[in-house]
C-alpha cells in the first residue's frame, strides 16, 4: 500500500493518502493545520519555537512552548490515524526547532507547479511541442490561489503572490512563442484560462486585449478594455500606464473605419456567432438599422437584459460575465450584442416574428438561471421592441 502524503495548497487546503481525505471534517483553520501549512512553506529550513509561537500567537499563553508541544502532538496524531505508525515522522524536531521532513515520501502541488512551469519554459526554448502538455498540467494544478481560505494570515501572501506570478510569467513566455507563429487563437484561449484562474492582473489583461486587437476582434477588445476602466474607476484606482497606452490602439471612431466593422461581422458569420461590439459601434449600427427599418426588410428588434437587486460588485461582475457569455453563446450569426455596462446587455436581433422573439427572450432568461447558480436577490429583467423608423 502506497502511503504517500499528498498535500494540496492551491485552492482549498487538503491532505490525502490512499484516496482518504485526512482534512475532511476537520477545521482547516485550526492552529494545528496552520502550523502544518507554515512548515510546508518553510520546508527547507528548521523553524525555532520562538518563531512558531509568535506566528501562531501563542505568546500570551501561560506556557507558549507547552502549547506548541500540544499542537504538534495533535497534528502527529491526525496524521498517524490516517497514514500509520510512522506518520509523525513528517514533523521533525531538532533541539528547539521544528521542520517538515522532506526526506519522507510526499507529493506537493506547488512543487509540481514549479516543475510544470519549468518544463514549459524549457520546451519553448528548445522549440518542442511538449510545452503544451506541461502547461496544461500547470493549469490543472492551479485550482485556486495558494491557501485561498487563509486571507487573514499575512505570512501567506508572499507565497501566494509567488505562485500566481509564476503562472503569469510562464504564460507571458508562452505568448511570445505563440505570437512568433501567429497562433493568436490558441494564445487567446490560454490568456482567458489564466485570467479565470488568477483574476485581475494588468499584464494578463494587457496581453489578452493586445491579442484580440492583433486578431482584428476590435469590438471584443474594446469591451474588455471598458471592463478594466470600470474596475479601476469603481475602486478609485489609477489606471496603470501599461493599460492606459492601449487606448491609442483602438480606432478613434469606428464610423471612419467601416472596413474594421465589416471584417469583424464577416468573421462572426464565418464562426456562426453573434457579433460583439463596443457601445460606439452599436450606436452606429442601431442608427443605420433605424433608417433601414422603414423599408420592406425583415423586422429588427432591440433587446435589453438588465441585472437588478442587492449585491456587491464581485457578485455583480460574475453574474454579468455569466450573462454575457450565455447570450453570446446562444444567439445566432447576424445578431449583434453589446455589453453596455456591468448591469446592462443590449442587442439587435434580425429575422424573427414577434411571437418568436418572445420565445427567444424567455429561453435566454430561463437559461441564465438554469445554467448558473445565481443568488436569489439578483433579478434579470428583459425587454424587446421592434425598431421602427420613418417610412
Amino acid at each position: 500500500m502506497n502511503n504517500k502524503l499528498k498535500i494540496y495548497t492551491l485552492g482549498k487546503f487538503s491532505l490525502k493518502t490512499n484516496d482518504i481525505n485526512i482534512t475532511e471534517g476537520t477545521n482547516i483553520q485550526s492552529k494545528s493545520w496552520e502550523l502544518f501549512q507554515y512548515l510546508i512553506i518553510h520546508r527547507h529550513r528548521s523553524i525555532s519555537q520562538e518563531e512558531i509561537t509568535s506566528m501562531l500567537k501563542l505568546n500570551n499563553n501561560d506556557d507558549p512552548v507547552g502549547s506548541l508541544s500540544s499542537l504538534v502532538y495533535r497534528l502527529r496524531k491526525k496524521l498517524r490515524k490516517a497514514i500509520g505508525s510512522h506518520a509523525g515522522d513528517y514533523i521533525k524536531r531538532s533541539g528547539n526547532a521544528y521542520s517538515f521532513n522532506t526526506e519522507k515520501d510526499y507529493w506537493l502541488d506547488i512543487e509540481e507547479l514549479e516543475l510544470a512551469c519549468e518544463l514549459t519554459e524549457k520546451a519553448i526554448e528548445e522549440n518542442l511541442d511538449e510545452w503544451k502538455e506541461s502547461f496544461e498540467h500547470a493549469l490543472e494544478l492551479y485550482q485556486g490561489h495558494f491557501l485561498e481560505e487563509s486571507n487573514l494570515r499575512s505570512w501567506v501572501w508572499n507565497t501566494r503572490n509567488k505562485y500566481s506570478n509564476l503562472l503569469v510569467l510562464t504564460v507571458e513566455k508562452l505568448a511570445e512563442y505563440l505570437r512568433q507563429q501567429n497562433k493568436y487563437e490558441e494564445l487567446l484561449q490560454y490568456y482567458t484560462k489564466v485570467t479565470q484562474l488568477i483574476g485581475f492582473d494588468e499584464n494578463l489583461m494587457f496581453g489578452l486585449i493586445e491579442s484580440l486587437l492583433r486578431m482584428g476582434k476590435i469590438g471584443l477588445a474594446y469591451q474588455k478594455y471598458q471592463e478594466i476602466l470600470n474596475f479601476f474607476e469603481d475602486n478609485n484606482l489609477i489606471l496603470p500606464r501599461k493599460l492606459k497606452i492601449l487606448k491609442d490602439r483602438f480606432p478613434k471612431n469606428n464610423s471612419d473605419n467601416p472596413e474594421i466593422i465589416l471584417e469583424e461581422i464577416k468573421q462572426s458569420l464565418k464562426e456562426e456567432k453573434a457579433y460583439i461590439c463596443s457601445q460606439e459601434t452599436f450606436t452606429d449600427i442601431f442608427s443605420l438599422e433605424t433608417q433601414r427599418s422603414g423599408r420592406d426588410i425583415p423586422a429588427r428588434y432591440l433587446v435589453y437584459f438588465r441585472l437588478t437587486g442587492n449585491y456587491d460588485d464581485t457578485v455583480l461582475e460574475k453574474s454579468g460575465n455569466n450573462l454575457f457569455e450565455m447570450i453570446t453563446g446562444q444567439l445566432r450569426s447576424g445578431d449583434i450584442v453589446c455589453r453596455w455596462n456591468k448591469k446592462l446587455i443590449i442587442g439587435l436581433l434580425v429575422g424573427l416574428g414577434k411571437s418568436e422573439m418572445g420565445k427567444v427572450m424567455e429561453r435566454l432568461h430561463n437559461s441564465f438561471y438554469y445554467i448558473y447558480n445565481i443568488p436569489e436577490d439578483i433579478e434579470l429583467k428583459k425587454h424587446f421592441n421592434e425598431i421602427k423608423g420613418k417610412v
